[in-house]
């Protein structure tokens, strides 16, 4: 592999205890300046911005990585659980705002990018495991 590659690879696929608290920490600021933006919308900066698939779908690639990070990459299944209750939540947030409406396939197409997303992420970490590009010990620092 790479070595910048796996440079970049390696803590996001196998963060630490510390890199995953940060990031619920990012996770949390971020999933909070998100509820608050959708019940905000009268804002007149806000009212101006215009939200769109395009960057919904980058605010889930966003947090269905840091999902992954937060759960440590060892369970997908947790990261996507993690993610699809955000998503839900601020869809949810949508229904009681004045300017916008909850839409099924705005859940849909959030689902869909974090799915990816968490794919992406698993496949590159199988890929990795099998190139034996980490050592035992390192494995269980990283892990724990």
């Amino acid at each position: 592999m790479h070595r910048a590659f796996k440079a970049f690879a390696t803590p996001l696929l196998y963060p630490t205890n510390r890199v995953r608290m940060q990031c619920l920490l990012l996770l949390a600021l971020l999933v909070g300046s998100l509820l608050y933006l959708e019940g905000h919308r009268d804002v007149p900066f806000l009212a101006s911005l215009h939200w769109n698939t395009t960057a919904s779908s980058f605010e889930y690639v966003a947090i269905a990585v840091l999902c992954w990070i937060v759960v440590g990459g060892r369970s997908p299944a947790a990261a996507l659980a993690l993610a699809g209750s955000i998503v839900l939540l601020n869809e949810g947030m949508r229904s009681y705002s004045n300017d916008a409406t909850a839409e099924f396939h705005d859940v849909g197409i959030d689902l869909v990018v974090a799915v990816l997303v968490v794919l992406l992420l698993s496949a590159l970490r199988t890929w990795q495991d099998r190139q034996g590009s980490g050592s035992p010990r390192s494995m269980d620092e990283r892990c724990h």
